[in-house]
């Protein structure tokens, strides 16, 4: 008995410890394993763990699911356990739910909805030319001998009435004299009281002038022939407009017949850029609309003219239309046949479109639409009378100028035809910790930095602008709606930053060794899969040289490749992942510009590395690298290229060459 008093409070205790073990387990069970039988109120902390891992998966490989712990059969790392009858607030398909120190692991960042001017810029590139209503040529009105040149070189600038050649002609000679004969003759039948004699010698002389007139001859030319009273021998030709002589086909002492083209004479005080725009540019370019540009000559200086004409017809080879703007060059720093950068920059109204300009009052020549006045008046350049923008179909409706909803660049996963952002939920329910929600939006044009937005988002919410990638991921790992999965329940391609796999996969030093058991693939898949891999590598050498056309004629042969690759015994869980490399490849064909060439080419590297790592490659005979830069793409990007060449990095290219570092081999690199 004595023995039993001693043991009861050390029993007591234990019974206590027990007690309140059970108690807290019970806390941290879901509610939905609460409900069951009674029987489930006597099972241990342990099971109840048990019941709520149902299957463990590879953070590398999240369709595998297996019933216990162990090693994925793929890339033999640890599996972690999916945790899933969680009855949460994160339990929706397309909702997940963070912890604050998982949310801080993965680095996101979030920004607000807002609305705020906006504009989209079209950059175009073309060359400065001559003003074709500034030109004047010179040609002999007769036939005969150029005595002699006053200019006699081209370049040289003149003022309109300059002297630029002397001509001997014998047609001039004697209608000089014809006229000479009829202003004497009018002086003799003047003294007469005979009005018909008058006005026949009168209409003699005017005759005669106006055939001196059609010659060339100015009224001062004629007026010294008159005084002088006998015909001149040379007979001087006048530049007929100031200006530059841009050709001069006279020769001193040369014979020209009438009509032979002397001297050609252009002002070069005003200009015309020319411009050839895409297609798919011509919403956001307006007659009337400024420019800026800027020529290698002036590094740093910006110019700036407007639209003046818009070619109706499209180019049928180049697929791009004429854009003129008219350039001032009263100062004379630019130079015809310059090349020149330019950009349009258009505001954007709040539901996406191009904001028209403007021309409401103004007064506009019919035939010289860069002629815009204020007010009614006539036309500088052919003196016809300006009319009224509205009547000439210049005056479009304005819009009423909401401010569009914008985004940052940043925020929006864009697959194809889909834009996927991150919404932040607030939710007071959920104390330290970010509930996150992956929204369908309408895209509109890219404003700078930033992305306008139709549909989907209301202003004031919250999108994740840096580590969309990674919530994404998680989502794949869990099998909810992503970015590859729209319906959830699987992954096409790995996951390289979910929250599971900063807790449970191991360092990848360990695992770099690990032989790979690749799943199942014949030689010719795997053969045509090593010439897709080589065309890709090769895609980012030519971007790492910011060479644009070479990269267009990559793209060509990685499509020829992609084709064949299809045409092999393609195993069935490879054909989403190729689905996804021919829309990147379709979006890099149509890029008009490295930049987005660079973007088709991000989107492309996710699924080539799940190519070649989870079915292998034969043909390859250098090892090929995983490289990466934290700074491409805004949120890192990495890009495959061969070992031991340094890094050139193919999203910055001169700009940035090195930036990057080599990570880790490219695993499933085999030889025949």
């Amino acid at each position: 008995m004595n023995h039993l008093l001693k043991i009861l409070p050390r029993l007591g205790t234990v019974l206590l410890v027990l007690f309140l073990g059970i108690a807290l387990g019970r806390c941290f069970t879901p509610m939905g394993s609460m409900s069951g039988s009674s029987s489930h109120d006597h099972e241990t902390t342990e099971g109840v763990a048990a019941n709520a891992t149902e299957a463990w998966t590879c953070s590398m490989h999240p369709s595998i699911k297996a019933p216990k712990e162990g090693d994925c059969p793929i890339c033999g790392m640890d599996l972690i356990p999916l945790e899933t009858g969680t009855n949460t607030a994160a339990d929706g398909p397309n909702i997940l739910r963070l912890e604050e120190g998982q949310k801080a692991l993965a680095g996101i960042r979030t920004s607000l909805v807002r609305r705020a001017d906006a504009a989209h810029k079209v950059r175009l590139v073309g060359k400065l030319a001559v003003d074709e209503t500034a030109i004047a040529i010179l040609s002999a009105y007769v036939g005969g001998r150029l005595d002699r040149l006053y200019v006699d070189y081209t370049g040289l600038k003149v003022r309109a009435g300059d002297h630029l050649a002397e001509i001997y002609s014998p047609q001039l000679f004697h209608a000089q004299e014809e006229l000479i004969v009829a202003v004497e003759s009018a002086k003799r039948f003047g003294a007469q009281s005979d009005e018909s004699l008058i006005k026949i010698s009168h209409s003699t002389v005017v005759a005669a002038r106006k055939k001196l007139t059609l010659y060339g001859l100015t009224e001062e030319q004629m007026q010294e022939i008159v005084d002088l009273g006998e015909p001149s021998e040379q007979i001087t030709l006048s530049a007929p407009i100031g200006g530059t002589v841009i050709h001069r086909s006279a020769v001193e002492g040369q014979y020209v017949k009438e009509g032979e083209q002397l001297y050609t004479i252009a002002n070069l005080d005003q200009l015309w850029l020319e411009l050839d725009a895409y297609e798919s540019d011509l919403p956001w370019i307006r007659y009337g609309q400024q420019v800026t540009f800027s020529v290698d000559a002036w590094p740093g200086e910006t110019f700036s003219g407007s639209i003046s004409f818009l070619d109706p017809v499209l180019d049928s080879v180049t697929r791009t239309v004429h854009v003129r703007v008219e350039v001032d060059n009263s100062d004379g720093r630019l130079r015809p046949a310059m090349f020149a950068r330019a950009t349009v920059s258009t505001p954007i109204v709040g539901n996406g479109q191009a904001a028209p300009v403007d021309m409401h009052g103004k007064w506009i020549c019919p035939m010289h639409p860069e002629v815009i006045a204020e007010e009614s008046g006539i036309c500088r350049i052919c003196e016809m009378d300006l009319e009224t923008a509205e009547s000439l179909g210049f005056a479009s409706e304005m819009a009423e100028m909401i401010s569009p909803l914008l985004i940052p660049a940043t925020a929006p996963l864009l697959t194809g035809d889909r834009a996927i952002v991150f919404v932040e939920i607030q939710n007071v329910e959920q104390h330290g910790a970010s509930i996150f929600e992956a929204r369908d939006i309408v895209l509109g044009p890219r404003a700078g930095d930033d992305f306008v937005v139709r549909e989907g988002l209301m202003e004031g919410e919250s999108v994740v602008t840096r580590g969309s990638f990674t919530i994404d991921s998680e989502m794949q790992l869990r099998g909810k709606q992503s970015m590859m999965a729209p319906d959830g329940g699987g992954v096409v391609g790995h996951n390289h930053g979910g929250m599971n796999g900063m807790n449970g996969m191991k360092d990848m030093k360990d695992t770099k060794d690990t032989p790979m058991e690749l799943e199942m693939a014949e030689d010719d898949f795997r053969k045509q899969n090593g010439v897709l891999l080589m065309h890709f590598a090769a895609l980012g050498e030519s971007l790492a040289s910011d060479a644009l056309h070479d990269s267009h004629s990559q793209v060509k042969s990685f499509q020829t490749a992609l084709t064949n690759l299809k045409g092999t015994s393609l195993p069935e869980s490879a054909q989403a992942t190729i689905g996804l490399l021919e829309k990147a490849a379709e979006a890099a064909t149509a890029a008009e510009d490295i930049e987005r060439l660079r973007k088709a080419f991000f989107a492309m590297q996710t699924p080539m590395v799940h190519l070649a790592e989870s079915y292998g490659y034969l043909g390859v005979e250098r090892e090929l690298s995983i490289f990466h830069c934290p700074m491409a793409m805004g949120d890192g990007a990495d890009w495959i290229d061969f070992t031991g060449d340094g890094t050139r990095n193919p999203y910055y290219g001169a700009s940035m060459l090195k930036c990057g570092d080599e990570t880790r081999a490219l695993k499933g690199f085999t030889q025949q």
